[in-house]
């Protein structure tokens, strides 16, 4: 569909307030379902009618709150850009959902985020790989509106640059500082920045100043306008989390990024490309004969990662991408408790975080140290279930379960003096279960 014509389309279009609550509902929903089923099997009766009645009380506040209240809002991405990428917040429902969107989508690659149309918006289509020494530098991203340009590196055995210098085809020269590096062995990670206008139509040229500096010339093209986001790819809903997989034929690979509209109340914590505890990727590949394909992945500036490149052996068949489980987190949701400061076996005191119990069964003393230990009530058969939270102001250790990752007991220094401590608890994430199951096109 023609950018212009996607534009003029969506701005006539008003949104269902229906459609806002839709992705906390279902995740609300399933977790409540989850709870409901760990009570049935503990014979407590009374709480499910408690839990229901509940779910009908927040059913409707929400919707009451919908009409008087501004919705608080967290960026899944790139929290730094200061306002300029605003995400859709519209989870697709149905095949028609695009109807529901008031302005057109624009998909920045490389960079991986989803903002509402700019007029002025121009993006590195495919990454540029370069070769430094014994060493590699890959431009994984870059985009330029009217407030700001930025780009991001990854390099191998290459030490890391400060700043850039793009250059325009009307020779203006503007600096870009690096804001963000992530490091690991010999690989890192960042991202640069300039605030403010640039000219960026057509060709730019890039210097890369290292011991050998390096000019490239990179083009940026005008980002296309989209409706929905099933227009960058297919798209798969579990319990009202939609994610969607766009990709792009890179030569001989496929680039493959994992989009979420963000949520009212949650955020995509791990894509599990990485693992979700370290080691061996979540998502599954397979192959046109069904044989599963290892995938490569360049290292991100920010979380969670969510793109990678499959391998192609040719042949225009398509490939097949399973996505079991993805975690989520809650990054308003807190709760503050009070808690003894000595040893209590039997304590098992519940609070409640995003709608999930949490039980503190016991504290123990280890000399000038306090551990509490956590139940999150974690349910590997459920189909939302709680797994980590942190705690928030206070320096710490949290052990988890090596094998799900459950939470497990936290522990932290409570010198003698005080006969409690009081604990805030935060940021709960929970695990979401497909499977998410796309066919990719090359």
């Amino acid at each position: 569909m023609d950018s212009n014509k996607v534009k003029k389309e969506m701005e006539t279009i008003e949104i269902p307030a229906a459609l806002r609550e839709r992705s906390r509902a279902g995740i609300g929903q399933a977790a409540v379902e989850s709870r409901m089923a760990m009570d049935q099997q503990a014979g407590n009766e009374q709480r499910v009618g408690n839990q229901l009645e509940q779910l009908d009380s927040d059913a409707r506040r929400a919707s009451n709150e919908r009409q008087t209240k501004p919705r608080r809002r967290r960026l899944w991405t790139v929290a730094s850009l200061a306002g300029a990428l605003v995400l859709a917040a519209v989870l697709i429902q149905q095949p028609q959902v695009w109807a529901a969107l008031a302005r057109a989508l624009q998909f920045v690659p490389g960079i991986g985020i989803v903002q509402e149309d700019s007029a002025n918006l121009y993006v590195l289509e495919e990454p540029v790989r370069l070769s430094v020494g014994e060493g590699s530098l890959t431009i994984t991203g870059g985009m330029s509106d009217e407030r700001e340009t930025y780009f991001t590196i990854y390099g191998q055995k290459t030490r890391v640059p400060d700043h850039l210098v793009l250059t325009n085809e009307q020779g203006d020269s503007y600096e870009l500082t690096s804001s963000t590096t992530i490091r690991g062995g010999d690989t890192w990670s960042s991202g640069y920045w300039f605030k403010g206008p640039v000219e960026t139509k057509g060709q730019v040229r890039l210097t890369i100043p290292l011991d050998q500096p390096i000019e490239v010339d990179v083009d940026l093209a005008p980002a296309d306008s989209v409706a929905s986001y099933e227009d960058l790819g297919p798209t798969q809903i579990h319990h009202g989390l939609s994610i969607t997989a766009a990709h792009q034929r890179i030569g001989a690979q496929l680039r493959v990024t994992l989009l979420t509209p963000s949520g009212a109340e949650y955020i995509i914590n791990n894509y599990g490309i990485h693992g979700f505890y370290g080691g061996d990727p979540v998502l599954q590949v397979t192959n046109p004969e069904g044989k599963q394909v290892e995938i490569t992945r360049d290292m991100g500036v920010t979380g969670p990662a969510r793109e990678f490149y499959i391998p192609l052996t040719g042949g225009d068949d398509p490939y097949e991408l399973t996505l079991p489980e993805v975690l989520i987190e809650y990054p308003l949701e807190s709760v503050k408790i009070k808690m003894p400061t000595e040893t209590h076996e039997q304590l098992n005191r519940e609070v409640e975080l995003a709608g999930f119990p949490v039980t503190l069964t016991r504290t123990e003393r280890v000399e000038d140290r306090l551990r509490i230990y956590v139940d999150v009530h974690y349910n590997p058969d459920a189909p939302v279930s709680l797994l980590q939270l942190e705690l928030q102001g206070q320096s710490h250790s949290a052990h988890y379960d090596e094998t799900t990752g459950a939470f497990l007991y936290l522990e932290f220094d409570a010198p003698a003096g005080k006969n409690e401590v009081t604990l805030h608890l935060e940021r709960p994430v929970a695990v979401v279960r497909g499977p998410w199951v796309f066919e990719l096109q090359p």
